[in-house]
């Protein structure tokens, strides 16, 4: 038996706005980096909560910010930032390819940024084991007290273990907070 649907009524709307220089990031461009070594840090322990940490490599990094996020950074495996960008709403995309020991696991992956327990968590269901698999977060964040003074770090934890063949992430401005 087929279900019936009704069509939507929405309300008048008003013409769209120009897009902007960039409409993909609302203007503020992005900037993603990246690391395509396999480093001892890159192996995880199953139940282990682990910093993620790379130093990004220049020919992999694109910085596309644009004003007032052109001083956010990458230092000290975290994102730092923007002075006097309280409020500001963000995504952080982290883009990794793994090689799990095991199929069947997870990963979850956690922002922290200092203040006792994780502000957002995303989880992936691995399929395989043994073959390098794309694994892809996206989280959205807003800059709060901790986030400026401790910048926001990138955890993982997995049910099996695994290993990192390649990181790259991705923080995407969406909206300009009212400052301090």
């Amino acid at each position: 038996m087929r279900t019936v649907l009704t069509p939507l009524t929405l309300p008048p709307q008003g013409p769209p706005g120009a897009p902007g220089k960039d409409a993909t990031a609302r203007g503020f461009g992005q900037l993603r980096i990246a690391d395509m070594r396999v480093d001892p840090e890159d192996a995880f322990a199953a139940g282990v909560r682990q910093q993620l940490r790379f130093v990004p490599d220049p020919a992999q990094t694109q910085n596309f910010l644009r004003p007032p996020f052109t001083a956010v950074a990458w230092i000290g495996n975290r994102l730092v930032a923007r002075p006097g960008g309280y409020g500001d709403w963000q995504d952080i995309i982290v883009n990794l390819l793994v090689i799990p020991a095991y199929g069947g696991g997870s990963i979850v992956a956690d922002l922290d940024v200092g203040t006792g327990t994780p502000v957002q968590t995303a989880d992936y269901t691995l399929r395989g084991s043994g073959v390098a698999e794309r694994v892809s977060f996206r989280m959205g964040i807003q800059t709060l007290n901790g986030f400026l003074a401790n910048g926001c770090a990138i955890y993982l934890t997995g049910t099996v273990p695994f290993v990192i063949q390649s990181e790259a992430v991705v923080y995407l401005p969406l909206s300009m907070g009212p400052g301090p």
